[in-house]
């Protein structure tokens, strides 16, 4: 059994099995991710500053969309629960529990870095590709 991923955790694994270990579409996908992250997270941390529940909801789901793809399902699931929260119009949004989500999105688009960074990429789509773990 695999323990609990924490909030912000990168999956590559997950990534590559979803793309049948097809490594240059998963550095695609991340970079794609990387690009798009700090203007995504923004945009959801201004609609809670601004306390638009229908703003959250759109935001939460879309950034929840991109995470969950990435392997990131902790994440997924916080944001997830806002959605919720939002779509009911019961999120009220502290500024710990703000914070604490920025922390798990800027984690996770730092473990995409270090990911790509470290050349391990190469040598895990070859493994998922040829069903190793």
């Amino acid at each position: 059994m695999n323990a609990p991923l924490p909030v912000g955790a990168f999956a590559p694994d997950a990534l590559l099995e979803l793309l049948d270990g097809d490594m240059e579409i998963a550095e695609h996908l991340l970079g794609r991710f990387l690009e798009q992250a700090g203007d995504s997270w923004g945009s959801l941390e201004a609609a809670v500053h601004s306390g638009q529940s229908a703003d959250i909801a759109r935001r939460s789901h879309f950034l929840k969309g991109s995470v969950a793809l990435l392997g990131a399902q902790a994440l997924a699931a916080a944001l997830e629960n806002w959605e919720v929260r939002a779509r009911d119009g019961a999120l009220v949004i502290e500024a710990a529990e703000l914070e604490a989500m920025g922390t798990a999105v800027a984690g996770l688009v730092a473990g995409i870095r270090a990911y790509l960074a470290s050349g391990v990429s190469d040598a895990a789509g070859a493994a998922v590709a040829e069903g190793q773990p």
